[in-house]
């Protein structure tokens, strides 16, 4: 019998799984022009290579039976660009998740997310390499999305293949910062030294405390003022007022209201004699509404959202943004433990180019 869900349990064939694996990739693919600023040649294909370790769980916890028991890695990836003389090398660092969308007896479906740190070995210079405009720093987060397929040879062998989308950039810490995003596929092996036969926890996975949670969430970022490196940085405040929704005990909906407070854009404002004479502060502020949805995983949320500006004064970037991140819920509180403290980060973006990366910390109640 395969991975199926029947009367509220799961049960999970072959019976001999392994705790822990380990993963080997390689990437084939190339770097995708995604600006009309970007003039830097991109004619080679590019290659990474990826070792990794796979942890697996058996439903220790509800959340793991309610996920479907999904697993959790970290991986070293080694990326080679093509047109190298512009882009050079990556080393990356990658923690990620893996979602099962189907698992049977010959082959699993799974969609992966990752977000982490990785080193350049080449970055924009004015002299030596004016041309890429795409990364201004050698130190990079890292985002990754990967939909594939794991195909079962023996207990102790999978063949891996997938699509993947991976991006390097630093969130406009420092410029110029358009980003490099890869689109690669990508075939591996996955091998599992130990194996034996393990029980699965099929008990109901249970029904959220509650179903309605309010938010209040402070944030900062920084930023790096022109489009070229060596200007000044700034920091930039935010302000989230959030209500949730649980659709059930490790997924909730999320909307709410920001506010954003930018001293980068009030010192060009007063410098630039731009809005002189009226309230430059105010006009360096700005509004907007969004809704998104998290993934629990315990303690950790994985959250993906967008948002709509409903007021912008002055430079308005887009009428949408996107956030993509992770949240932290340390320290439970209250009657039955429902209000919770978090920190969290997360990467601001308008449609393929980041505005910042943004750090957290809030409450829910």
């Amino acid at each position: 019998m395969f991975f199926a869900e029947a009367k509220n349990k799961f049960y999970i064939q072959p019976p001999k799984q392994a705790k822990i694996g380990i993963e080997t990739s390689y990437y084939f693919g190339k770097i995708i022009k995604h600006n009309s600023r970007v003039t830097t040649p991109i004619s080679q294909f590019s290659h990474a290579f990826e070792v990794g370790l796979n942890f697996y769980n058996f439903g220790e916890k509800p959340w793991q039976r309610k996920r479907k028991f999904p697993s959790a890695g970290v991986a070293f990836i080694c990326g080679i660009y093509g047109d190298k003389q512009y882009f050079g090398r990556s080393y990356s660092f990658l923690p990620y998740v893996n979602i099962w969308m189907f698992r049977t007896k010959y082959v699993d479906g799974f969609f992966r997310m990752g977000f982490g740190i990785g080193f350049l070995s080449k970055r924009y210079d004015p002299v030596d390499n004016p041309l890429n405009i795409m990364v201004g720093s050698v130190v990079n987060n890292i985002t990754q999305f990967k939909l594939g397929f794991n195909w079962k040879v023996n207990e102790h062998v999978h063949l891996t293949t997938s699509g993947s989308f991976t991006h390097w950039s630093n969130a406009k810490f420092q410029n110029p910062n358009l980003g490099i995003n890869l689109a690669a596929f990508t075939v591996g092996l996955h091998i599992f030294p130990k194996v034996k036969n393990y029980t699965y926890n099929t008990e109901k996975p249970g029904k959220p405390r509650k179903r309605n949670e309010g938010l209040i969430k402070f944030s900062m970022g920084f930023n790096e003022m022109g489009r070229v490196s060596g200007g000044p940085k700034f920091p930039k405040f935010i302000g989230t007022f959030g209500y949730n929704r649980y659709t059930s005990a490790v997924n909730k909906i999320m909307m709410g209201f920001n506010i954003a407070y930018d001293p980068m854009l009030l010192q060009q404002l007063k410098y630039s004699e731009i809005e002189k004479g009226t309230n430059q502060r105010w006009k360096s502020t700005n509004m907007s509404v969004y809704i998104g949805d998290e993934l629990m995983f315990g303690n950790v949320g994985l959250f993906a959202l967008v948002g709509y500006y409903v007021s912008y004064p002055v430079q308005k970037p887009k009428s949408y943004y996107f956030k993509f991140g992770a949240n932290y819920y340390y320290y439970s509180f209250g009657k039955n433990k429902e209000q919770k403290m978090f920190v969290g980060v997360n990467l601001k973006s308008h449609n393929a180019i980041a505005e910042m990366l943004e750090f957290g910390t809030g409450i829910t109640f």
